[in-house]
Order: C-alpha cells, then sequence, then structure tokens
C-alpha cells in the first residue's frame, strides 16, 4: 500500500495498526507517498558591499526554509466513526484515538517511540504541528504506537494488530526470565474483534 521504507520499528508497527483496519472495512484510503508540507519560506536579508569603484548588492539568508513531511496519511471510513475517530459534532461516549477536525476524514500522523522524549525530533514536534494549523490547518496527531510495558500507548487504548503480537516474542528461552513463545508485551493485549466488541 505504501512506497517507503519505515524509519523505525514504531512506524512498521503502526502501519500493521493501519493494514489491520484496512482489511477489516475501518479505513479507506492509505496515501502511498508521503506529503511534504512548507512550514515557511526563507528570509533574505540584503547588504551592501562597497568595491574600489562601485557598490555591489548582496544578500544572505537570515532563516532557511523549513518544512515538515509527517510520517502517515490515511481515511477513516464511516464504519471508523465513534470507534477510532471522533469530531466536533459526533457523540461519543469517550475521546477516540483519533480526532478528524476537518470533518474530512483524513489524518496525519507523526509516530514517536517510547523513549522519544529526548530526541530532538520529539523536541521539535509541537512547535511544527502548531505551524500545521496555522499556516495548512492541518492537524498532525502524535501517536506512540507501542510501549511494552507500559500503558499510554495506541495499541493499549486500542487494539494490538496480530502482526505485532507474532513478531513480540521470545525465541530462546532463559530460566527464571522468559520462556521460547512467551510474549515480550507485558500489558493485556486486545485483538481488533475483542476491542469493537468492547
Amino acid at each position: 500500500m505504501i512506497n517507503y521504507n519505515f524509519d523505525s520499528k514504531e512506524e512498521e508497527y503502526f502501519y500493521f495498526w493501519i493494514e489491520e483496519l484496512y482489511t477489516n472495512g475501518y479505513i479507506s484510503k492509505v496515501y502511498p507517498e508521503r506529503e511534504t508540507f512548507l512550514l515557511f519560506d526563507k528570509v533574505e536579508l540584503p547588504w551592501v558591499t562597497q568595491l574600489k569603484t562601485k557598490v555591489k548588492q548582496n544578500s544572505f539568508t537570515l532563516i532557511g526554509k523549513k518544512s515538515y513531511t509527517p510520517d502517515f496519511c490515511f481515511e477513516f471510513t464511516n464504519k471508523a466513526e465513534n470507534v477510532f475517530v471522533f469530531n466536533s459534532t459526533l457523540a461519543v461516549d469517550k475521546r477516540k484515538a483519533f480526532i478528524d477536525v476537518n470533518k474530512s476524514k483524513k489524518i496525519y500522523v507523526d509516530v514517536k517511540g517510547e523513549f522519544g522524549g529526548n530526541l530532538s525530533s520529539a523536541i521539535t514536534f509541537p512547535d511544527r504541528q502548531s505551524i500545521m494549523w496555522h499556516v495548512h490547518e492541518t492537524y498532525v496527531h502524535k501517536i506512540v504506537p507501542f510501549v511494552k510495558k507500559k500503558k499510554n500507548c495506541l495499541f493499549c487504548d486500542t487494539f494490538t494488530p496480530k502482526k505485532v503480537s507474532d513478531i513480540e516474542i521470545y525465541t530462546t528461552t532463559r530460566k527464571g526470565k522468559w520462556k521460547a513463545g512467551g510474549s515480550k508485551i507485558k500489558y493485556k493485549q486486545r485483538s481488533l474483534k475483542e476491542y469493537i466488541n468492547g
């Protein structure tokens, strides 16, 4: 469905989440190319150089051009309303994982890892998120898809994709620690069907 490589395990796992929803009719489209947005153009400052016989006009870049590329873009179907996504006109029992701000069903996502707090992308993301809204009226969701032990991640709040459950198992035995075939995931997992059936 997509035409780019994953930059992290979290991105790959989030794609498995999208893929499972697509297969089950909750997502209608996954955009195959990453869309890049111009946040602001470069700012140049003129200056003048005095040569022996003439004056030369120059300029230098005061602030460089900045752009931003969200990790994923996809569209929910009507079936996903009040299950995975809500908007300001939907009456919901509780807040869902995604909000459709512009009521277009088009969702942009920036995927972060469990320990991404000190990475430069995690530090700069809030500014990029704000600029995206003010310049393009586009809201970008910050999603932490997966943590092995703690809660507060997308998979904890919704469901763990089957592909992730199949990958995150021990392949060897360590006495007193784990056994082959045991899950590395320590939170209680739910399948998509279990989540939907509540």
